[in-house]
This record gives structure tokens, sequence and C-alpha cells, in this order.
């Protein structure tokens, strides 16, 4: 089985979006950005009200800490995506429009594009997910092959391929970047 296929932009940045979603340390950072301000806020705030009880100082501290419980996480949403844009144009300009074949082959995968070919071996991959738009054949070393589903024809064909191989089979078609 062979499969050629070219990547955007969008397609790394869906890539990069779904990797940091999957990593514990991004994970925990977006967590603690979105606890420890308001945390501090209501902190504060207590602090003003117990001190000026008719005054509006700690309302107005309790009411940052809401809106920056509810708000911020939509807002750093867009800066992942600004982030992560920039990084594409900085490091991945030669990549993308470059045509892309993978070929199925006995015991290896071989890939190979205008600047080069590799082959890896089929225990060499840990899994295969499959997003909305794309499919991620993810190797244990942690790297990622991204393959757009529009250039897959026969995403059936494509999916029992790899379960002919023995690699597991993620589905997670309702991910979305939050």
């Amino acid at each position: 089985m062979t499969i050629t296929y070219t990547l955007n932009k969008e397609d790394f940045l869906e890539h990069m979006l779904y990797t940091a979603s999957k990593s514990n340390i991004i994970k925990k950072k977006r967590l603690r950005t979105k606890v420890l301000l308001p945390l501090l806020l209501i902190a504060a705030g207590g602090y003003f009200w117990v001190q000026q009880p008719e005054g509006y100082t700690g309302y107005a501290y309790f009411a940052a800490a809401i809106l920056w419980y509810f708000l911020y996480p939509i807002y750093e949403r867009g800066v992942y995506k600004r982030q992560y844009r920039k990084h594409i144009d900085a490091h991945y300009t030669n990549r993308i429009g470059i045509e892309n074949q993978l070929r199925f082959e006995d015991d290896h995968l071989h890939a190979q594009n205008s600047t080069g070919s590799s082959q890896t071996h089929i225990e060499e991959f840990e899994s295969l997910i499959e997003i909305r738009d794309h499919f991620f054949l993810k190797m244990k070393s942690e790297l990622y092959l991204v393959i757009p589903k529009r250039d897959v024809t026969n995403h059936k064909a494509f999916i029992d391929k790899i379960q002919q191989c023995e690699i597991p089979y993620l589905l997670e078609t309702n991910w979305e970047w939050k």
C-alpha cells in the first residue's frame, strides 16, 4: 500500500495542538495559569474585604478572579495557536507543500520525499491516532508522521493495513483544541 500526500501549515498546526493537548507538562502549566491568579485575586479580595467591608475593592478582586477563570482559557487557546503558527513559519517552511510518499512493505515502512528517504521497522510504531482531519502515526521515540485524511483515498484499507501490522489504533474523532 502506498500513500502520497502533501502537508500544509494547518496540518502542522493541528499536529502541534494535538500533541500539546496530550502533554502532561502543558496540561499542568495551563491548569496552573488558569487557577493560580484567581486564587491570588480571591486572597487579595478577601484581604481588602476584611480591611474595608464597606468598600468595593474586595468585590472588584472577586469579580476579576471569576472573569479570569472563565475567560482566560478562551484567550489562551488563541495564544497557543499564534505561537505555534510562528514556530511553523520559522521552522517548517521547507516541509510545506512537498510531496511525501509512504509505502508499507513486509516488516517496515518506507518514507520518501524530495529531501531523502527512510525505512522504519514496523515494531517502532506505537499507535495510529485518528482525529477528524488527520492520521498521526506515532513512533516509540515520540515522533509522529502526520498524514492528512484528504490524501488517503481509502481510510478503511489504511486502518486495516495498520492493524494487520499489529499497531494499536486509537479513534479520537471528537478531539478538538480547547
